[in-house]
């Protein structure tokens, strides 16, 4: 068969099939969401003393299709209310020069109807690596859809010795054990 016989479409079935891949591309995108406006807290006081912290810097990604996700924070973000112990925190505790990031990256079991309002209880399961200590977490999370607005929010405890992370005799009882951890965001379609 020669090329001149070859029929093409006609430009209207082009325009057509164009926006037909192109929507569906957009609707691909439309399951990844990516973290904004995040806030985490760390707490690991005591009676004796708020160790207090507070970071805005996480990020990451959750692919709704495959249940997965990504998470990252910058450990040198947190902010306390006293410069010393922002500085005891990434000097001598977290060590931020040596491990400066948290990551946690893993998969989602539960059942999320992402076009359908309501409060969806998922488990995030995975790799948890703090001051260079992998280990494996299952987190139980709150993904919340009202109206096309996504957010997601968990509260968990990490042991400190866990990851290795050291309390110094002097401070031991002004620091505990365990760190409470509390992780709210929006999640936006991109």
């Amino acid at each position: 068969m020669s090329f001149s016989k070859i029929r093409f479409p006609h430009p209207f079935y082009l325009l057509l099939l164009t926006l037909l891949i192109s929507s569906s591309v957009h609707l691909n995108a439309q399951e990844r969401y990516k973290i904004v406006f995040p806030n985490v807290n760390f707490f690991a006081g005591t009676p004796l003393e708020d160790i207090d912290g507070t970071s805005d810097k996480l990020v990451g990604i959750l692919d709704a299709v495959k249940n997965e996700f990504a998470f990252r924070i910058a450990m040198n973000s947190f902010q306390f209310p006293r410069a010393l112990m922002q500085e005891h925190y990434n000097e001598n505790y977290l060590e931020t020069d040596k491990f400066p990031n948290a990551d946690f990256k893993g998969s989602i079991d539960g059942n999320v109807d992402w076009k359908t309002n309501g409060t969806y209880e998922v488990v995030a399961k995975g790799e948890f690596i703090v001051h260079g200590v992998a280990k494996f977490y299952e987190i139980p999370a709150f993904i919340s859809i009202q109206d096309g607005e996504n957010k997601i929010k968990a509260v968990f405890e990490i042991q400190l010795e866990d990851h290795q992370i050291k309390r110094p005799k002097i401070v031991m009882l002004k620091i505990a054990d365990s760190a409470e951890v509390t992780v709210e965001a929006t999640l936006e379609a991109f």
